[in-house]
């Protein structure tokens, strides 16, 4: 089962089912199914409440236990938790679906998707060295994004 640590080290597992993703159409608006290989995935990525916001509607059960509402939960999230944060959903997102097939053909399509996000990053900071930074400013060109 996917899981990540907030800033407060508090360990959250998460599991999408049907509940979770009725919860999430409810509460964050987004349709957890069209995330991972489907038309909501590039609103998912972009925008990190959105993305936090669906993965409180999954653990919502366990928040609620807890006594953390929505805003404390955003709270406990910055820097690195954000990111595993939207990658434990996004693992739980692919374990949701019943066809083993389907299950492998959105794996496959999470780790290319993470391949090009992590290389455009690695493209990014390249440019970002100091030499180069400098070199932009003198040239008046805009680093690529």
């Amino acid at each position: 089962m996917a899981s990540f640590s907030d800033t407060a080290g508090d360990q959250w597992q998460v599991r999408v089912t049907l509940g979770a993703v009725q919860r999430c159409r409810d509460i964050a608006s987004i349709d957890l199914l069209t995330v991972v290989g489907g038309d909501a995935f590039a609103e998912f990525v972009a925008d990190p409440v959105k993305a936090a916001t669906a993965l409180f509607a999954v653990v919502k059960p366990e928040a609620d236990r807890r006594g953390i509402a929505l805003d404390a939960f955003l709270d406990r999230l910055s820097g690195d938790a954000i990111q595993a944060a939207r990658d434990a959903l996004m693992d739980a997102i692919v374990d949701f679906f019943p066809s083993p097939a389907e299950r492998r053909a959105r794996r496959n399509l999470l780790v290319e998707v993470r391949r090009v996000m992590d290389a455009e990053m690695a493209k990014l900071e390249a440019e970002t060295t100091p030499e180069r930074l400098r070199s932009l400013l003198e040239s008046g060109e805009e680093p690529s994004s």
